[in-house]
């Protein structure tokens, strides 16, 4: 029998004979100093009382509940320590820069990344709380981003980038960071056809900034005083309806691409050879001079030798396509002979790479390389605008358009 067991209140286990063996043992030791009688009692119960079980669910609900941050809740009861067993667990997520044949995958959301502050000491890295961090010099810590990642084994890893600084330097480093930028010709064919045409309300309507909304007003579908956001489906049926027409598309593939019945896209059609009549009339002639030479060329003598099985479509549009790739072509040789990384062309756009401290700068530069070469290819009087967009890190290009594709060659990629 335990000796203890009439302390024992109904629906408790009763205790080990080595509990109580600690039990007595505690209580010799108070019983030689004076202790309150109170205070025996009410560590005595403590020792006794045996801790309810929990069920899975409910410690999975405390433990999201609980904040892991919070000093109280490595606090542990006394009896918990004379009645259940602790076990310690270390968990680890590894940091570090993955290895070039490695796979993982970044999540682009901003939550899965994290701008932080980072310190070196004694081979040791730390976090650095904003508050600390007004406090140092920026020598003292260096600025980087904490990017979740994960492997083909499904592991989790933190992918430390380091930040550049004013300076475009990392971590004092000489080596610098650079940034790139997409720089594209704002509606070039629509310019092109407009310039070598010399229809004059045409080239108007390119000055206005926004020539589909100005086709519409000139072609009276909208007032004069319309605005995107006031006629907002006009706006996008005029566009849909120019970029339509510069590919020599017919009533019925331009019914289906404004989304209209083919007697609107038929009007339209109308419309646009009523506004833009000297450009319909350079256009045909264009097409019936290449089918009896045999011939098309650019400004520059690149030539399209036209034969029997020639397209009507592309003869229309050979002069807006193959003149924009010579003023593609031009101002890449422009950019790279004075000093610009041009990285590529795309379509009517060119992708090029400076350090950070000097982006703007060559973006500037390279905008009016660009327009010489729209005035050399067209002559002074009709300059075309570029249009600028500049990524630094964490951003990348992105074009919209391609955003369905590239999420379907990721749905393909394995998983594992």
């Amino acid at each position: 029998m335990n000796p203890n067991k009439e302390h024992i209140e109904e629906g408790q286990t009763e205790l080990s004979a080595e509990t109580t063996t600690n039990i007595n043992r505690v209580k010799a030791a108070l019983t030689t100093e004076p202790v309150d009688p109170e205070t025996a009692a009410a560590f005595e119960q403590a020792v006794t009382q045996k801790p309810a079980f929990k069920a899975a669910a409910d410690l999975k609900s405390e433990k999201k509940k609980s904040n892991p941050f919070n000093a109280q809740n490595l606090r542990f009861n006394p009896a918990e320590l004379l009645s259940a067993v602790a076990k310690k667990l270390l968990t680890t997520v590894p940091v570090g820069k993955p290895n070039k044949q490695d796979f993982i995958r970044v999540h682009p959301g901003e939550e899965y990344r994290e701008p932080v502050a980072l310190l070196d000491f004694e081979g040791d890295t730390y976090l650095v709380v904003p508050s600390v961090a007004v406090e140092l010099g920026e020598t003292e810590y260096y600025p980087a981003i904490l990017h979740l990642m994960i492997n083909r084994q499904k592991i989790p890893s933190l992918w430390v980038v380091k930040l550049p600084k004013a300076d475009g330097t990392s971590n004092g480093r000489t080596k610098k960071w650079y940034g790139s930028a997409a720089i594209d010709f704002e509606q070039q064919e629509f310019a092109i056809a407009a310039a070598l045409s010399g229809d004059p309300r045409m080239w108007q309507a390119y000055e206005t900034g926004d020539p589909y909304l100005a086709f519409a007003k000139q072609a009276r579908i909208v007032s004069a005083g319309a605005t995107k956001d006031t006629h907002p489906e006009e706006s996008e049926v005029s566009k849909r309806c120019i970029l339509g027409i510069q590919y020599a598309m017919a009533e019925q593939a331009l019914a289906r691409k404004i989304e209209k019945p083919v007697c609107e896209a038929r009007e339209l059609l109308r419309l646009h050879k009523d506004v833009y009549s000297k450009f319909w009339e350079w256009s045909d002639n264009s097409v019936d001079h290449a089918v009896l030479t045999g011939r098309q060329s650019t400004v520059f003598g690149w030539i399209n030798h036209v034969t029997a099985d020639y397209n009507p479509r592309s003869l229309r549009n050979f002069h807006m396509q193959a003149n924009g790739a010579e003023m593609l072509r031009l101002s890449c040789c422009l950019g790279t002979e004075n000093g610009i990384s041009v990285c590529a062309p795309v379509h009517d756009a060119l992708m090029i790479t400076a350090p950070l401290d000097r982006l703007e700068e060559d973006v500037i530069k390279m905008q009016s390389y660009m327009e010489e070469a729209s005035r050399v290819v067209l002559s002074d009087k009709y300059p075309l605008r570029t249009e600028a967009k500049t990524y630094k890190f964490p951003d990348r290009y992105f074009d919209k358009r391609g955003n369905d594709f590239w999420n379907r060659v990721m749905s393909l990629l394995p998983k594992d």
